[in-house]
């Protein structure tokens, strides 16, 4: 499964619900002010997945270079 995101006016968002459904695709609605919120998660979430699946253990250095790529001092 993939995502996408997609900034729509809010008059042409029927028509674009419309598709989605006729592809039998999901879609979940956010607005601009909650849009930063979801990435976070999403980001966050997909962190979590990738740790999860991997053994070992990782220094403190591996980390802090791999959170700074993402603007993330520790």
């Amino acid at each position: 499964m993939s995502t996408l995101l997609i900034e729509v006016e809010n008059n042409q968002l029927s028509s674009l619900k419309q598709y989605v459904r006729s592809i039998r695709g999901r879609f979940h609605i956010v607005t601009n002010s909650d849009t930063e919120d979801v990435l976070e998660d999403r980001w966050l979430s997909r962190m979590i997945d990738e740790s999860e699946n991997e053994k070992g253990q990782v220094s403190r250095k591996k980390m802090s270079a791999k959170f700074a790529k993402d603007g993330i001092t520790l």
